[in-house]
């Protein structure tokens, strides 16, 4: 498939984890290994642009960290508990799926997550059988390393 019209990759990995792993079936994948392949690893100044969108139509080409261009939203803040409805699922994806369904045509992406990251926050809290565990509630985490605004058309 020829992929060099597109704008972005979107992954989801719906999964358990801990601060530096992805748990699959049988065994930890570490978030590096997953994110790896997508920076741009064969250069060691980064990614490389070319913009002709200069004025005086001059062209330059610059880098960019490898790093860039990422954003990484995590259910919750890292050491905390994720939540989830043993009917609904998990508080974090219940969120996001509304606020994409409701202005993910509207909004910058970054927009949405934070409208996410409300939502999780306000709108939800535990109600558990054990008493140490109900009353708690959840604050997602986006670490953005995005160089311009993302939209969904």
């Amino acid at each position: 498939m020829d992929y060099s019209q597109m704008d972005c990759l979107f992954v989801a990995v719906l999964s358990h984890g801990d601060e530096n792993h992805l748990f699959a079936v049988d065994r930890a994948i570490s978030y590096e290994m997953l994110t790896s392949p997508l920076k741009g690893e064969k250069l060691d100044e980064g990614k490389l642009l070319r913009s002709d969108a200069f004025p005086g139509g001059e062209s330059k080409q610059y880098f960019i960290a490898k790093e860039s261009d990422f954003l990484l939203a995590y259910s919750t803040v890292p050491g905390y508990y994720s939540w989830r409805n043993c009917a609904n699922g998990s508080w974090f994806v219940q969120a996001f799926c509304e606020v994409m369904l409701r202005d993910g045509r509207r909004l910058e992406f970054v927009q949405l997550l934070t409208r996410v990251n409300r939502m999780v926050s306000y709108t939800f809290q535990s109600n558990a059988s054990q008493f140490s565990m109900t009353n708690k509630k959840q604050s997602p985490c986006i670490t953005s390393m995005l160089t311009k605004s993302l939209y969904f058309a």
